[in-house]
């Protein structure tokens, strides 16, 4: 079984499990619609996962006739890394990066902002796109998708509690209240610190995938050097944050209190680790 299919059900379990515990707090008849909700978030996760977040951000699919160059790299590397040709689409937006999202492999898409591919040119462009397929391959996007789902029904569910918390006052209503706070927050650390290893796994697929860390190391250093600023979509919903490929909340405070992704410095020191240790990872040089 992939990571990401097994990390999505441990979220199923560990989100339902809150929606329930927080519904106990209205006797059996809240824990019962609690469970449904969260049934009910769990199809539509894994159904709308993908077009949700394209509808939202309002991306434009790309084409034979106007990309034949960026589509022939991605269905390439797509079949050295065994997995279906995703869709690709583009969205207008400063900053450079990007993200995949989809269900599983069959119906997955790989969106690029154009100021990524403004920045980077095609030998640059292959780790991002190389990365992102290692997420795909791993259902890393299934288990991310649900988690974003999840929290924010929960933030709905918690911002519910707290207003029922203020309307009874006196009879609960502090607890109520704090549960309001606290739940969230734990929803969040919890879907964030499950998301931060895998990319690490999925630089690595990328390394290996193109033959060596080095264009995957470039990369990263390039985006590094520009000046921290937020992805305005990912500011819209932070819970999405883990879907791209460099933390897309750079110069907010939310990147500081919940980081979705290890510091460059550490993933580059992870590649150049990988670098010494595999001198030759594929006899043949990769993919390109």
């Amino acid at each position: 079984m992939k990571a990401g299919t097994i990390r999505a059900a441990l979220l199923l379990v560990v989100m339902a499990a809150l929606f329930v515990w927080l519904g106990s707090f209205f006797d059996t008849v809240g824990m019962a619609a609690a469970l449904a909700i969260s049934i009910v978030i769990s199809f539509w996760s894994f159904w709308t996962c993908g077009t949700a977040i394209l509808a939202a951000s309002g991306a434009r699919e790309l084409t034979v006739e106007k990309d034949r160059a960026l589509l022939d790299l991605v269905s390439k590397l797509s079949a050295a890394a065994g997995v279906p040709m995703p869709h690709v689409f583009e969205i207008d937006d400063p900053h450079p990066n990007a993200l995949a999202v989809g269900a599983n492999p069959r119906i997955a898409s790989i969106i690029l902002t154009k100021s990524v591919r403004k920045l980077l040119p095609k030998d640059q462009i292959a780790p991002l796109i190389a990365h992102e397929l290692g997420h795909i391959k791993e259902r890393d996007t299934l288990a991310a998708a649900i988690g974003a789902m999840f929290l924010d029904a929960i933030l709905m569910f918690a911002i519910a509690l707290g207003l029922v918390g203020l309307i009874v006052g006196k009879h609960g209503g502090g607890i109520l209240i704090v549960l309001a706070i606290c739940t969230p927050l734990t929803a969040i650390i919890l879907h964030l610190a499950a998301s931060r290893s895998r990319e690490y796994e999925a630089d690595r697929f990328g390394a290996e995938l193109l033959g060596s860390p080095q264009p995957m190391i470039a990369a990263l250093r390039k985006l590094a050097a520009l000046p921290a600023r937020a992805n305005k979509y990912a500011l819209h919903s932070p819970a999405t944050a883990s879907l791209w490929f460099v933390d897309p909340l750079g110069g907010t405070w939310l990147r500081n209190a919940f980081s979705t992704h290890p510091a460059i410095e550490k993933r580059i020191a992870r590649l150049e680790a990988l670098g010494r240790s595999h001198p030759a990872i594929r006899e043949n040089g990769g993919t390109l």
